[in-house]
């Protein structure tokens, strides 16, 4: 199998007619995708690759399971049924670089509470809140990337792309414990005189109940549905770049009384192979501490993406959360916050 320097440097070489600036594009897109991923990836891929790094420390090596248990802003981006959830203006952001590669991923997520219906259920399933809403802002910039061409001069560039998401939830009075969201996204990045645009949309649901003296989570979202176009303008060709639609269904299970949480989740291409993947993470709670572990199996992967962490959450009102990615072509570690305001 060939090493990541050599796949990038056959895109390059084997360059489309669109000249050279298709090459430089086509080799920042296929690092892009290879560092979010951490898989080989064959030329002409998916486009929108920012969207593949998980938002939130806690979400690390858990995948598709954490559709399941996203709570807070960073709701938006995992699954926007979890919104109606929201109590108070959350925020919750981080900074990092991503497996080692030279990429500086970012996020910013602001989620509040819209509207307050008296629900129909007694239980704490159904919450206080029955609609809310988050922005979020994701970020990923790759430095000094190089490029050359057939006479032999090079250079080097920086490529950017951001991923904006406005999202809601509600809860379905008729159904208790039921709630939906949607997510509206935008894509646009940048490659030297090349800009791109694209529109989006996600859909998730979620039905939380108490059954045995159990919390139950069942959660099903689908993201960039029916493909999203990425249009690039100022190429010389112009070209479209799809996101793949994805689909994922995942269940959470609290035990000992919120002490010990169990979450799995399965995801798949709707019209694209090789999208399959398995995630699973359990997380054990004392007092103000948590501590995670997860597994990410991917259908293109040799190995499990692992990823290990902790939150310290002191009161009730912030919480700090780190998370190590061990990969085969760098380790990443993060760290994010969440913080809710009065």
């Amino acid at each position: 199998m060939r090493s990541h320097g050599q796949r990038i440097a056959c895109c390059v070489a084997g360059r489309p007619s669109g000249g050279w600036f298709a090459s430089v594009l086509a080799a920042t897109l296929c690092l892009i995708a290879v560092v979010a991923s951490g898989a080989s990836v064959d030329v002409g891929y998916d486009g929108g690759a920012v969207a593949r790094i998980p938002v939130g420390a806690g979400s690390a090596g858990m995948g598709p399971a954490y559709t399941a248990i996203a709570h807070g802003a960073d709701s938006g981006f995992w699954n926007p049924a979890a919104l109606c959830d929201v109590e108070d203006v959350s925020v919750g952001g981080a900074h990092t670089g991503w497996l080692g590669a030279g990429i500086r991923h970012q996020y910013l997520a602001v989620g509040a509470p819209l509207l307050s219906i008296p629900s129909k259920m007694p239980d704490a399933a159904a919450g206080r809140r029955s609609v809310g809403a988050a922005f979020t802002w994701v970020s990923a910039t790759i430095p000094n990337i190089p490029w050359w061409e057939d006479d032999r001069r090079q250079g080097v560039f920086s490529a950017g792309t951001d991923l904006l998401l406005v999202s809601w939830g509600v809860r379905l009075q008729q159904w208790p414990g039921v709630s939906f969201g949607v997510s509206v996204k935008g894509y646009t990045e940048r490659i030297l005189e090349g800009t791109s645009l694209g529109l989006g949309f996600d859909a998730g649901l979620l039905w939380v109940a108490k059954l045995a003296g159990l919390t139950l989570r069942l959660a099903a979202v689908g993201r960039d549905l029916g493909d999203t176009r990425i249009r690039w303008r100022g190429t010389g060709d112009e070209p479209v770049a799809r996101v793949p639609w994805t689909q994922s269904l995942a269940a959470s299970v609290d035990l000992l009384r919120g002490g010990l949480s169990v979450a799995v989740g399965y995801e798949r291409g709707v019209e694209r192979s090789g999208l399959g993947s398995v995630g699973a993470g359990v997380a054990l709670r004392f007092s103000w501490l948590r501590l995670r572990l997860a597994a990410h199996w991917r259908e293109r992967d040799a190995a499990p993406l692992l990823g290990v962490g902790a939150s310290l959450a002191p009161t009730e009102r912030w919480s700090v959360h780190y998370a190590y990615m061990p990969a085969k072509i760098g380790s990443s570690h993060l760290v994010s916050f969440d913080l809710e305001l009065p």
